[in-house]
């Protein structure tokens, strides 16, 4: 069992809420299906609060900037706070990956991001990547990922609708399944 991948998982989920919304000084609650935990840390809980308590123990033994986690059961997901201390850790000393700012950046204020200018920027890593065009019907239209893990390890699915591009990033193993990978 390895807690680390967790702790960079979480790490990256709030450095992308804080560019895309800005910091703000308060606790954070992320959810996990026990799958997911398990793909993550190899904790192999058979229900949610087995694998709240072993996550729990695996967590006090680690030291991270993030702090003291509080794992709870929370119906079929597990639950965890990131306490105040961690989020402000995560804004003032972790720094933001240059790929992932360009990205957020297309997004962000009246500009309205296309494949091509994504595609672009994927392009600009110089690193190789895969651009999928997915089967008609799917939930997505198109993703893109580095195979190599860098500059970044997540797959970046986009969805075209009414004229506006959208996306959502996921990590490998849990895009598996979006991918027909499985």
């Amino acid at each position: 069992m390895n807690i680390q991948p967790l702790l960079q998982d979480i790490t990256d989920q709030l450095k992308e809420a804080q560019i895309k919304l800005g910091f703000a000084p308060s606790t954070v609650k992320l959810y996990y299906t026990t799958a997911a935990l398990s793909a993550l840390t190899g904790v192999e809980g058979r229900t949610t609060e087995e694998t709240a308590q072993a996550l729990s123990a695996l967590t006090e033994a680690s030291s991270s900037g993030l702090g003291a986690l509080q794992i709870l059961p929370h119906g079929e997901r597990v639950e965890i706070t990131i306490p105040r201390e961690g989020v402000r850790y995560v804004h003032e000393q972790v720094e933001a990956s240059p790929f992932l700012l360009g990205l957020i950046g297309m997004f962000a204020g009246h500009h309205h991001a296309t494949m091509q200018d994504v595609t672009a920027l994927f392009e600009s890593q110089n690193a190789p990547f895969i651009r999928r065009d997915m089967p008609e019907g799917s939930e997505f239209d198109h993703v893109l990922y580095f195979p190599g893990g860098k500059p970044d390890g997540y797959c970046y699915f986009f969805k075209e609708e009414m004229g506006h591009l959208s996306y959502h990033r996921f990590r490998p193993e849990d895009a598996r399944h979006l991918l027909g990978d499985n």
